[in-house]
């Protein structure tokens, strides 16, 4: 699975916002742990198959910090590994999330 999750979103870098130096060195924190949380975000959401996911309910199966989850949900989809629904589901809050799905290759 390695091979299929090269990343190569944002210039194969973690996201940072720019100009931002915390941004970045949170970003440049992450690099070690980038592939492994790319694969286990990848993978909760396919095992999920049409049920699918929201970042909440990712958040609490995985344990993986939800500023750390978005941004790897987001690579997902630009990579076209998962797309979001038009699906909603509550969250613990009362309010709706979008649920994401992965793409069959």
């Amino acid at each position: 699975m390695t091979e299929q999750l090269n990343l190569t979103a944002y210039r194969g870098e973690p996201p940072h916002v720019a100009g931002s130096a915390t941004s970045k060195q949170a970003a440049d924190a992450i690099k070690p742990m980038r592939l492994s949380l790319f694969q286990r975000v990848h993978n909760f959401i396919e095992e999920r198959e049409k049920w699918g996911a929201t970042q909440e309910e990712i958040h609490l199966e995985t344990g993986i910090k939800e500023n750390t989850l978005r941004p790897r949900i987001r690579e997902l989809e630009i990579k076209g590994l998962i797309e979001k629904t038009d699906e909603t589901r509550k969250t613990k809050s009362g309010r709706n999330a979008v649920v994401y799905r992965a793409v069959a290759a």
